[in-house]
């Protein structure tokens, strides 16, 4: 999943966090990302709703009650056993992983495809297991052969009915204005950011598309 800054995508990694420790009993579910400082921004964010939703038995006001037990480095889904953690996504700590479901962030900043491959490999370790990598658009300064940008070119194929039949359990949402578009037509920003209107004001834009200008850019 590939959209703009501001657009909601830790907001839906913290619900899938959530969503797949309420439903999958025992389940680990990770949270990943280049720093656990990274990682923490989603598995915080799923503290917070889920503490509002389900009630934290660790909350000095909730006098124990609760279906999540929060702590600093996981949440504990009561009902389930399952465990929610945030965990650095470096190619020496991924050995061993056996969780049901990989939340990666910001994987267009990876510099190494090892992470991708050993987190693909661990998925096939159950029966029940995925990887959803959400990330905003790279940009080139790591070059055209960089991890993000080989997974984007799957993501693309994926997308494209004559070449999709062998990448039938890969899902892909791209976000980003076409070629032909021209980006300082405001009538195509919405393209790249479904949250402008409501979530971005769209004054916002307008004010980077002017000091651009005036920069020359």
């Amino acid at each position: 999943i590939e959209c703009a800054r501001g657009a909601g995508k830790t907001s839906l990694a913290a619900t899938l966090l959530l969503h797949c420790g309420m439903h999958y009993p025992g389940a680990d579910v990770l949270c990943l990302a280049n720093t656990v400082v990274q990682a923490r921004q989603a598995f915080d964010q799923a503290n917070n709703m889920g503490a509002m939703a389900f009630g934290d038995v660790n909350d000095p006001e909730s006098d124990g009650v609760g279906d999540l037990r929060i702590t600093e480095r996981k949440t504990v889904v009561l009902p389930t056993k399952a465990k929610i953690r945030p965990y650095a996504s470096k190619t020496s700590t991924l050995d061993g992983l056996k969780a049901v479901a990989y939340i990666l962030d910001e994987t267009s900043e990876a510099k190494s495809d090892g992470m991708f491959a050993k987190i693909e490999s661990a998925t096939q370790k159950l029966r029940d297991s995925f990887f959803v990598s959400i990330t905003t658009p790279g940009g080139i300064e790591n070059g055209r052969d960089s991890p993000y940008y080989q997974r984007r070119r799957t993501a693309v194929q994926a997308l494209d009915p004559k070449e999709s039949a062998n990448l039938d359990g890969v899902f892909a949402a791209l976000f980003g204005i076409d070629e032909e578009d021209d980006l300082e037509d405001p009538a195509v920003w919405i393209k790249g950011q479904p949250s402008l209107g409501h979530v971005i004001p769209e004054q916002q834009y307008h004010r980077m598309l002017e000091q651009y200008r005036v920069q020359g850019k």
